[in-house]
C-alpha cells in the first residue's frame, strides 16, 4: 500500500506540474511577455 500511495503522490505532483505548464502556455499567449515571466517565476518561488 505504501508503494501505491507513493506512486499516487508522484502522479499527483506530475499532473499539477503539467497543469501549471499548460496554464503558463495559455497565459503566455494571451498576455505580454514580461507579465508571463513574472507569473512563471512567482510559481517557481511558491514551490
Amino acid at each position: 500500500m505504501q508503494i501505491l500511495d507513493f506512486g499516487m503522490r508522484i502522479l499527483d505532483l506530475w499532473y499539477s506540474v503539467c497543469f501549471i505548464k499548460i496554464l503558463n502556455v495559455f497565459y503566455y499567449k494571451s498576455t505580454e511577455r514580461s507579465e508571463s515571466i513574472i507569473i512563471h517565476y512567482s510559481l517557481v518561488i511558491s514551490w
